[in-house]
């Protein structure tokens, strides 16, 4: 098996070009409001070197005051702060048109597979257009095509490369013998991972925030150096919420163990839950909470306050196991959380239990 080598990283979009890229994503969505996080999701998917930079939320927030001078957002009242950045809790796209025009469907000549068509109730007529034209593809490609990504077939059929994805998550989405027809598959944004060269395992540690990336891979590669035994071979940025959707791209790597350490807040554990779910879902196992790491963030961090009385998910806590989570739940309570950055670079470079891979763990 081929193992990834490390690379530079590249030069990050400047804020005009990041303004361009959320314009198109506004001319797309398929909804009037549109989230912080489903904007830097997009931004990094279409430019995956700013997944791993420490003022990605900073720079977000420039390119989407741009578009608020704009015309092309308009900000909610409420906010909801990303990285102490004061981003609204959703954006508004004023020029969103949503026609509720139902098309002629009862009379178009649907395809067996697109029966059901007839009587669906349609949200616009671009939807329907985009329908109709996976019906004519289907009509002229009955067999022999090979299965290719769903943007590549997407883009093939309407011209538009999210419009299959889209179907796909919504009416098509409950229907796998259409989607064996389409010939598609999944194709996840990558992550964002670095090689420890001479680790001496064929594990992957995946953290949530870029700081920490930046002082794990330091800390692993100098204990390699020094012929330490690191079980780590390779460190991954696991990007906050966007670690479901970049697990899976993995896969091909065929890591053991994948262990993850991230925040110590209601939201951590959330993506460290719906992450276990995608890790399972896309055959690479049992994604792990890294016990030396939430430990020793448990007794050296700092706890601070939060005004959210947001609860600690259910999920979360079983995913953690039942040790951890007690020692969670008795330390924190339910105004206090801790940020990873406690266990930094000066800690990581010093102490070597976390180098092995975890064995009391919970496998939810």
């Amino acid at each position: 098996m081929q193992s990834r080598s490390a690379g530079a990283v590249p030069t990050e979009l400047p804020v005009d070009a990041i303004a361009g890229q959320l314009a198109n994503l506004a001319r797309d969505w398929p909804r009037s409001r549109i989230s912080p996080d489903d904007l830097m999701e997009e931004l990094v998917r279409a430019s995956p070197e700013m997944a791993v930079s420490a003022g990605r939320f900073a720079r977000l927030k420039e390119a989407i005051d741009i578009l608020v001078a704009d015309g092309i957002f308009e900000p909610s009242k409420a906010l909801a702060p990303r990285q102490g950045i004061p981003l609204a809790k959703a954006y508004l796209i004023p020029q969103a048109e949503r026609p509720p025009t139902p098309p002629p469907a009862r009379s178009h000549p649907w395809m067996p597979l697109m029966a059901w068509c007839a009587t669906w109730r349609w949200p616009n007529e671009e939807t329907y257009g985009h329908v109709v034209a996976v019906n004519r593809w289907l009509a002229s490609h009955s067999d022999g095509v090979a299965v290719v990504p769903v943007r590549e077939r997407s883009l093939e059929i309407t011209g538009h490369d999210k419009a299959l994805g889209k179907l796909l998550d919504g009416p098509f989405k409950p229907r796998s013998d259409l989607l064996r027809a389409l010939a598609v598959r999944d194709a996840p944004p990558p992550m964002a991972i670095t090689e420890v060269h001479g680790a001496t395992g064929w594990g992957i540690l995946v953290v949530e925030n870029g700081t920490t990336f930046h002082s794990v891979l330091e800390a692993a590669r100098g204990h390699a150096e020094r012929g330490r035994p690191v079980a780590w071979k390779w460190i991954g940025y696991g990007a906050g919420r966007q670690l479901g959707a970049i697990l899976p791209s993995l896969v091909s790597m065929g890591p053991d163990p994948i262990a993850y350490f991230g925040d110590l807040d209601p939201e951590g554990l959330e993506i460290a839950a719906a992450g276990a779910v995608a890790a399972r879902d896309g055959h690479l196992g049992h994604l792990l909470p890294h016990p030396d790491l939430y430990r020793a963030l448990l007794k050296s961090g700092r706890p601070q306050h939060r005004e959210s009385r947001k609860a600690w998910p259910a999920a979360g806590l079983a995913w953690l196991g039942a040790e951890l989570a007690d020692s969670v739940v008795g330390r924190l309570g339910t105004n206090s959380w801790l940020a990873q950055e406690w266990i930094g670079l000066t800690w990581l470079s010093r102490e070597t239990d976390w180098l092995t891979e975890p064995s009391d763990v919970a496998t939810v």
